[in-house]
């Protein structure tokens, strides 16, 4: 019988120490790195989730346009093409806009 166990860490810093995981890379363990998101990955990202939580509401605000982010994810992707950075930094601007 084969038991196979897959794990997913966000980096080697998460609650794995180095020697654990240098460990469990020597007995088997494959390593992928996944690629970092485009500035256009990004903005779509952004928009679906803008899109979705305007969903149901009568008048929904915009409380950032399209300019603002495509800046966000440019910045973004050409420094780490996180996604949860540039979702950061968008829900901070959003919470800027004054209320109506």
């Amino acid at each position: 019988m084969d038991v196979y166990a897959v794990g997913l860490v966000r980096a080697i810093t998460s609650s794995i120490p180095l020697v654990s995981f240098s460990y469990l890379l020597s007995n088997g363990m494959i390593r992928i790195n996944f690629q970092p998101y485009t500035t256009q990955q990004l903005e779509q990202i952004v928009h679906a989730r803008l899109r979705d939580a305007k969903e149901g509401l009568e008048e929904p605000p915009d409380v950032i346009n399209a300019d603002g982010v495509k800046f966000a994810a440019m910045k973004v992707s050409s420094i780490s093409g996180d996604a949860r950075r540039v979702l950061d930094i968008c829900r901070y601007v959003s919470g800027l806009v004054p209320q109506r």
